[in-house]
C-alpha cells in the first residue's frame, strides 16, 4: 500500500487525525481482481488441514517438470490431488467484492484470487488479505454483528501508519492538534542559519 493510500483508509484517518466515530462502512474493504481471474472465499474453517499435502504436491510437481513420465511421482500427485479438496470449500464471489475481516472461529473464509490455467483452477491469496479471514460485508450486516469483525486488521494499519509518520518526525507532535507552536522547517544542513542577501 502506497503512503498516500495508507492515510486515505477511513479507519486510519479517523483514528489518527479527525477522531470522528468509526462507522460500519469504515470496517469494510473492497477487493477486486482483473479478468479472467475471480475472487473466492475458502470457507475451510473446521475442515481438514491439507497444507502439508499441498506443500508435498508442490514439490512433486516441480520434480515432474524434470521427469514428466515418472510413474511413482505421477501416481503420488494424483493421490494428493484427490485428497486436497477435502480441506477446501471455495465459494465464488466475482471480480469485485466488499468484505469485513472476521475473528477466527466465527465462520470467515480465506480470500483467494482464482484463475483457471490449463484446465485446472489455481488459487493465490488476494492482495492485502493474507493472515485474516473474511466475510462479505452484506453477510455481516444481514446475519451477524460488528462484534464478529477482527479489528486487529485495522489496528495493524494504524500501527503501520504511525511507523510511517515516525520515519519523518515525531508522531505525537504531528498528531497533536492542541499545540500552539507553528511548525517551522528545520535549518537545512547545507544552508547557513542566517544568509545575507545583496539587494543593491
Amino acid at each position: 500500500m502506497s503512503i498516500g493510500k495508507q492515510f486515505q483508509v477511513p479507519y486510519v484517518f479517523k483514528t489518527l487525525f479527525s477522531h470522528d466515530p468509526i462507522e460500519f462502512k469504515d470496517l469494510c474493504e473492497t477487493f477486486s481482481v482483473s479478468s479472467p481471474a475471480d475472487l473466492y472465499l475458502d470457507m475451510n474453517e473446521g475442515l481438514q488441514d491439507v497444507s502439508a499435502l499441498e506443500a508435498e504436491l508442490k514439490k512433486i510437481e516441480t520434480k515432474l517438470k524434470a521427469s514428466p513420465n515418472d510413474p511413482i511421482l505421477t501416481k503420488r500427485a494424483e493421490e494428493l490431488k484427490a485428497q486436497i479438496p477435502a480441506g477446501h470449500d471455495y465459494v465464488f464471489v466475482g471480480r469485485v467484492g466488499q468484505f469485513c475481516p472476521i475473528k477466527p472461529g466465527l465462520g470467515g473464509g480465506v480470500l483467494y484470487r482464482g484463475l483457471r490455467k490449463n484446465g485446472e483452477m489455481k488459487y493465490s491469496a488476494a492482495a492485502n488479505s493474507t493472515g485474516y479471514r473474511w466475510l462479505e460485508s452484506e453477510t455481516v450486516v444481514n446475519g451477524g454483528s460488528e462484534d464478529m469483525i477482527d479489528r486487529g486488521f485495522y489496528h495493524k494499519l494504524v500501527n503501520d501508519a504511525i511507523d510511517t509518520i515516525s520515519k519523518f518526525g515525531d508522531f505525537e507532535w504531528f498528531t497533536d492538534c492542541s499545540t500552539s507552536q507553528p511548525w517551522q522547517a528545520p535549518t537545512d544542513p547545507w544552508t547557513p542559519e542566517t544568509t545575507q542577501f545583496d539587494v543593491r
